[in-house]
């Protein structure tokens, strides 16, 4: 499962169209999307996950569907992100 990037303010978005938007910065995620997503996960319950299309460079409407899981992995600059790790 990835999480995707937030939805880009208008200047972002302009950044991002120009090569210019940094994806790998912490900033460039959803936190809050992020937490609230693995805590329905660790509760067992399933999620709806938005989806970024890096070629708009626009979050869709569609979302995908992901129900609980025992392995997960995530991008190890989120576990040592001081607002990712102590929403733990």
């Amino acid at each position: 499962m990835a999480f995707d990037q937030q939805e880009l303010s208008d200047e972002q978005h302009h950044q991002a169209v120009r090569n210019e938007y940094n994806f790998d910065s912490p900033d460039a995620f959803d936190t809050d999307c992020i937490v609230y997503t693995l805590r329905r996960l660790k509760e067992g319950k399933s999620v709806e996950i938005p989806v970024y299309n890096f070629t708009t460079h626009r979050v869709e409407k569609k979302k995908v569907s992901c129900c609980f899981i025992s392995v997960w992995f995530t991008c190890p600059i989120m576990v040592i992100y001081p607002s990712t790790n102590e929403a733990w």
